[in-house]
């Protein structure tokens, strides 16, 4: 990935202003409780990618789907340090909420096959604008109050 897009991508929670779902919507790739957080990967869900290559989108249906990966601000944005395990037809990871939320709102990304920095569905209601243009979107999930 180029520099200027990972630095992009870092300051995603400074840049971006945050919108919270709707009251009952539920957020899409992401399942939160008191002490754990579930990042769960449905290709079927979503429709574009962008290569942190060559900066061309693609659809994710003309991908073949080798790995998965969620990055966010508690790994620098790796594309490669927190992969995912498939199960079924989805992709998943659970981890401890306090190795991931160190602010209120956190943003995160799905990266495929290391390469393919995954779009939030259009109509998601857990998405935020990543601070790097007008197309280029996060998801993110907020933390429970404690």
């Amino acid at each position: 990935m180029r520099p200027i897009l990972v630095l992009a991508l870092a300051g995603v929670a400074l840049a971006a202003p945050l919108a919270r779902p709707a009251p009952g919507a539920e957020a899409v790739g992401v399942a939160v409780t008191a002490d754990s957080v579930v990042f769960r990967f449905v290709p079927s869900q979503y429709r574009m990618v962008v290569s942190g290559r060559t900066s061309r989108w693609s659809r994710v249906r003309d991908l073949a789907v080798r790995e998965v990966t969620v990055a966010g601000p508690w790994n620098q944005w790796s594309a490669e340090a927190w992969p995912l395990h498939h199960v079924g037809r989805a992709w998943e990871l659970r981890c401890p909420l306090s190795s991931v939320a160190d602010h209120d709102t956190v943003s995160f990304k799905y990266v495929l096959n290391g390469e393919y920095w995954v779009q939030p569905p259009p109509d998601c209601p857990n998405q935020l604008n990543a601070g790097i243009g007008d197309t280029t979107m996060n998801l993110f999930f907020v933390r429970p109050r404690r």
